[in-house]
């Protein structure tokens, strides 16, 4: 059985592959993004890690943004966090770890359940160089 799903494990992203190989389901942004971690599983270290790079990128004159899912938020869609100036949403609203990075910081943080649609509105309406 085991072996059996692990057939069909394989052929789903070897399709998977394929369609981001060729193109499709591929979003552009204007800026450059770095991805840390793994897309879903928590508890790997990775806040720390995001808060070394953004301090990294800003000694370098970069303005990052961060984008995250808000686990845990009573919001839905996307929700300006901080706009690099103002906190403008509590942890309820945009999840405690987006809250904790936007107070640390003090960069725009965006929070959307598809982090496709934060880094596109980060990249077209927040003054930073780097998602």
């Amino acid at each position: 059985m085991l072996g059996t799903l692990s057939t069909l494990f394989g052929k789903i992203v070897a399709r998977r592959n394929r369609k981001f190989d060729s193109g499709r389901g591929v979003v552009h942004v204007n800026v450059p993004v770095i991805s840390v971690g793994n897309l879903s599983v928590g508890g790997t270290g990775k806040t720390p890690i995001v808060q070394m790079i953004v301090r990294l990128l800003q000694s370098m004159g970069h303005r990052p943004a961060v984008i995250l899912r808000g686990y845990r938020r009573a919001t839905r869609g996307h929700l300006l966090v901080h706009d690099g100036t103002t906190l403008l949403a509590n942890a309820r609203e945009a999840g405690d770890e987006a809250v904790l990075h936007a107070t640390v910081l003090q960069v725009p943080v965006v929070v959307d359940e598809h982090k496709v649609d934060a880094a596109v509105f980060a990249a077209g309406m927040l003054p930073c160089d780097v998602i």
